[in-house]
């Protein structure tokens, strides 16, 4: 009765039928920065804090969760990236807990989002054999969660300030990398056999 129980996936089921994960109808699977490979459930109780069938619609994000126990166990919370989820649960705090999110994978093939209301940017390649050009495209996801109308050649400003958007994010977390003394990793162009052995 006096513990804040969170239960949430890290990422959407892999893309291999053979694990028996199936996403639909969100379109792409682990690793991918389309709905499929970000967007999970997320269930938490806590008796006499959270009121029982409470449904929050607001995008949130792993980084909340850290935030969330901090603020239980009354941490210091100045350095963490997330945002304590209990004051929009109970209704204390409107609106979104964030202006934006990010995703970014640099060991695929530099694949990225980033979220701002229901508009959506995705940096990625399609998946198959052979995998398909690295593309920018641009979803609504209020009125397409599957992700399959790409809305970049219609809405150019809309694309460009989403880029905008991650560009200085993704610069402001190298930063971050850099004054901790880490170099950030960035996918390498691949190697063929031939080229390899030559």
């Amino acid at each position: 009765d006096n513990t804040l129980v969170i239960f949430h996936n890290d990422n959407g089921g892999f893309r291999n039928p053979g694990f028996g994960a199936r996403n639909t109808p969100l379109r792409g699977s682990k690793t991918d920065t389309f709905e499929g490979g970000i967007r999970v459930p997320l269930l938490m109780r806590w008796p006499g804090v959270i009121q029982p069938a409470t449904t929050y619609h607001q995008p949130v994000i792993s980084f909340d969760i850290s935030a969330t126990a901090l603020a239980v166990g009354k941490a210091d919370m100045a350095a963490c990236d997330g945002v304590n989820l209990l004051p929009f649960l109970a209704g204390q705090q409107t609106g979104a807990p964030h202006a934006a999110l990010f995703w970014r994978d640099r060991l695929r093939d530099n694949r990225y989002a980033a979220r701002q209301g229901d508009w959506k940017l995705v940096h990625s390649a399609e998946y198959g054999e052979p995998p398909g050009p690295v593309t920018d495209s641009l979803f609504n996801l209020a009125q397409d969660i599957s992700e399959q109308h790409d809305l970049a050649a219609e809405n150019p400003g809309k694309l460009a300030e989403l880029k905008k958007l991650y560009e200085t994010w993704s610069a402001e977390v190298d930063a971050d990398c850099r004054k901790l003394g880490l170099e950030p990793k960035f996918s390498k162009p691949a190697v063929s056999k031939t080229k390899a052995t030559e």
